[in-house]
């Protein structure tokens, strides 16, 4: 379990930074490994694996346009736990939803959401697997201050659960409001 924030200014590639760290882009040169396995190398049964473990919410929310609230929070319990009855993936959306305060339709579709809204959503979605690690691009910017109390209490709460935490920030009080293991300058 770590805090890692990697800190730096506009344009200095922390957003960069933290996709190599999560395997969403592969490096130009060395490498990035997990449990001592190369990201970039790892068969498609170990990265399923990986990335049922580690999840990633993306600094624009990066929702799925074309479907609905309801979907973008489905897919990956479908992905990762295809055994998961129709009933059960009702339950945790429903659970998940109540968690980061969205209380609109899940029958609407993103582009009908404030981008508040749109935050809480991806946040979500990156919660709904209770992966282990969670990489998070700019989780506070675009909300107000009630939700990013919020995110930062879900948050605390995880890290008393031992999830480890990577994330980019330029907002001081999400910054401080965690003791970081580890922090890096872009």
């Amino acid at each position: 379990m770590e805090r890692v924030v990697i800190l730096g200014c506009p344009g200095s590639g922390k957003s960069t930074a933290l996709k190599l760290l999560a395997g969403l882009f592969p490096p130009t040169s060395g490498s990035v490994s997990f449990e001592d396995i190369n990201i970039h190398s790892m068969n498609q049964k170990q990265i399923l694996s990986f990335r049922k473990r580690a999840s990633f919410m993306f600094q624009d929310s990066a929702l799925w346009a074309n479907q609905d609230i309801y979907h973008n929070l489905e897919l990956p319990l479908q992905l990762h736990f295809p055994k998961l009855g129709v009933k059960e993936r009702k339950e945790r959306i429903k659970k998940i939803t109540e968690l980061v305060d969205y209380n609109k339709p899940l029958i609407i579709r993103p582009a009908a959401l404030s981008i508040g809204e749109q935050k809480k959503i991806s946040f979500a979605r990156a919660l709904i697997c209770e992966p282990e690690i969670l990489f998070l691009d700019e989780p506070s910017e675009s909300i107000d201050d009630k939700t990013e109390d919020l995110f930062i209490s879900i948050l605390k709460n995880l890290i008393a659960e031992n999830k480890t935490i990577i994330y980019v920030s330029h907002d001081n009080y999400f910054i401080n409001s965690f003791l970081c293991d580890k922090i890096y300058f872009e």
